[in-house]
């Protein structure tokens, strides 16, 4: 009898507040990296279907996370290419606890480009943010070296950029969605796109009555005002828009809604009317710094002017910098890493690989630019062959070979100090000059059958 009380009492107190609170899940470890037991079980790949062991997280289930910080989950607000959304609510520490939803963003996977873009994120709202677009709030960000996770603010009532169209079109132009798309026009006019938007991440705020950038790649252009091109893009309309899914552009429903449309068009182009001038000017200036700089130009100032040259999709390849290192300082391999960064993950030629070795510190920095575009390399690839077990199998040897020739490039010099596994095994293994070449053209002949 005793015992059956106690074995009562054991599931009062410990199983029913587990079923009613839901379970305490850590998807990472104390240094921001990925618990891959715990997201093998929780955490479906893209496309895949959960397995006989996983499980999904369920309503009330606990994320703690390396910080300290816990959250309870509250269901699946979106899915992107890299990331999962999820609605919750914090629930420690006590002090931080509002019982506001938020929006929390984890990775999909633990490659190097979705790590890359999730430490990204917060950078790229705040450069969105500054060239005058209302974006979310970022509420948390951990102090890891990487980026588990991101706590975003959830606004409570909004309309998809497509139902505000609609409501404005039928409400007319003195209602606060129209008046509200056509300022945002006016003080976008000056850019030419946001990297990675689509229709789905401009909002319209029902409370501030404002349209919001909910998400958007880490680079902006800028209108350049160049008398060459009749029609610079904008990023409200045409393709690549916020208007648009790629190349597939909105196409209006109705005359209003046409109307609409054309009245966004104009108000940009009269706001570039008053600025095209200026823009065209400076452009020119720049590049005028770039091939002949004063020289009383310090490096910083040099560098900046690149920087402002990539604003505009005018920063040339990288052979064509002339005066980058005939500075008394010289670049790092962190600026030089950035510039290249800036091309939007297109893999360099080989003419910029082999001026880059020759000048870029032989530093881990090197190896990072490698990886990066690699991985991003990777990453469409296992989209594109996703359920082909041989070809990924191909494709997995192929990159690991074209890895190892950086890493050979890398440890030509004995005394580096990278601290490579199995570094010297790989020199005595690869004699192919230009196997990277080989490999990605490979990769691409195997994805073609």
């Amino acid at each position: 009898m005793i015992f059956t009380v106690k074995l009562y009492l054991i599931f009062i107190t410990l199983i029913i507040p587990t079923l009613l609170l839901g379970r305490t899940i850590e998807l990472f470890n104390t240094d921001g990296t990925q618990n891959i037991k715990a997201y093998q079980r929780y955490i479906p790949k893209r496309g895949s279907i959960p397995g006989k062991n996983s499980e999904i997280l369920k309503n009330g289930d606990i994320l703690k996370m390396p910080d300290g910080r816990e959250f309870r989950f509250e269901g699946l607000l979106g899915r992107g290419m890299r990331t999962y959304v999820y609605r919750a609510i914090q629930t420690a520490p006590l002090d931080e606890v509002t019982n506001t939803p938020i929006a929390l963003k984890i990775p999909l996977t633990s490659s190097k480009l979705t790590l890359a873009s999730m430490s990204s994120y917060t950078e790229t709202i705040q450069q969105v943010f500054n060239h005058g677009i209302n974006t979310v709030k970022i509420i948390h960000t951990p102090a890891t070296k990487i980026t588990p996770y991101i706590a975003i603010e959830l606004l409570p009532q909004t309309l998809p950029l497509t139902s505000a169209i609609s409501v404005a079109s039928k409400k007319g132009n003195n209602s606060a969605e129209y008046k509200a798309l056509l300022k945002f026009a006016k003080e976008t006019a000056h850019l030419t796109k946001v990297g990675d938007t689509h229709i789905e991440q401009l909002v319209f705020d029902e409370v501030k009555k404002e349209y919001v950038l909910l998400d958007g790649e880490n680079f902006v252009r800028k209108y350049t005002g160049s008398p060459l091109t009749k029609n610079e893009p904008n990023i409200l309309t045409g393709e690549y828009s916020l208007l648009s899914t790629g190349r597939s552009v909105y196409i209006p429903v109705s005359e209003e809604e046409e109307q609409l449309i054309t009245d966004i068009e104009n108000t940009i182009e009269k706001e570039r009317l008053k600025i095209k001038d200026q823009n065209w000017n400076h452009l020119q200036s720049l590049k005028q710094t770039m091939k002949n700089p004063p020289p009383t130009t310090s490096f910083d100032e040099y560098y900046k002017t690149l920087q402002e040259l990539e604003l505009y999709g005018e920063l040339p390849s990288f052979e064509e910098i002339p005066h980058l290192f005939s500075f008394e300082k010289k670049p790092t391999s962190e600026q030089l890493y950035n510039l290249l960064r800036f091309k939007n993950g297109v893999i360099p030629s080989n003419r910029s690989i082999s001026e880059i070795y020759k000048k870029i510190p032989k530093d881990e920095t090197f190896l990072k630019f490698y990886d990066l575009y690699l991985s991003k390399f990777e990453e469409s690839i296992e989209i594109n062959s996703e359920g082909n077990l041989e070809v990924n199998k191909v494709i997995t040897h192929e990159l690991k070979m074209a890895k190892a020739e950086i890493i050979k490039k890398l440890l030509r010099d004995k005394r580096a100090i990278l601290k490579l596994q199995d570094g010297d095994k790989l020199l005595d293994k690869i004699s192919a000059p230009n196997l990277l070449t080989i490999c990605l053209r490979h990769i691409l002949k195997t994805l073609q059958l």
